[in-house]
């Protein structure tokens, strides 16, 4: 699944060249054409499920300058219990990378997360099981990793306001 873009205007950052978020933007759309096209967005809705994405990330690799002309591309690369992962590749008009993107979606009901099987089961056609590539494995392992340290750090953090508010709380007091 790919589609056609150009770099416009509106389009351009300080440095004259394609805003990093709008790379995030015509990945974003490209997804959801894919998802449209691949029929997932009709079974899902018709359950009441909300696609939603989980994470992305982005390899800058080539600038895209105003007028340029780019080909990004969808592709499924594997899936868990939970999340379904997707490549998106941004090609200048020479075939070469200006982008990379590796993200994972994933669909919601309710409060809780379907299971892919479950969107699988829903689906007008069937996908043979398929192991999630080294690179997507580690990717995932890395942003387990990253929330972890980060859920860390936000904790004690917040212990630390939490003792110093009540340190000052007994100074005023006392």
């Amino acid at each position: 699944m790919s589609a056609r873009m150009r770099v416009m205007p509106h389009d351009l950052d300080a440095n004259l060249h394609l805003n990093n978020g709008r790379y995030l933007q015509w990945a974003d759309v490209n997804r959801m054409e894919w998802v449209v096209r691949t029929g997932i967005l009709r079974a899902v809705l018709k359950q009441g499920w909300k696609p939603v994405l989980g994470a992305a990330t982005v390899q800058f690799r080539r600038e895209l300058k105003l007028w340029d002309e780019a080909k990004v591309s969808t592709r499924l690369v594997g899936w868990d219990d939970r999340w379904i992962f997707l490549e998106h590749r941004i090609d200048n008009a020479e075939g070469r990378p200006a982008a990379l993107v590796l993200a994972r979606a994933g669909f919601r009901y309710g409060n809780g997360w379907v299971k892919t099987p479950d969107v699988f089961a829903v689906l007008p056609h069937e996908l043979p099981p398929r192991q999630l590539p080294v690179h997507v494995a580690t990717w995932c392992q890395m942003g387990d990793e990253m929330a972890r340290a980060m859920g860390r750090r936000q904790l004690s953090q917040a212990v630390s306001w939490v003792n110093a508010a009540s340190q000052l709380q007994i100074g005023v007091d006392g």
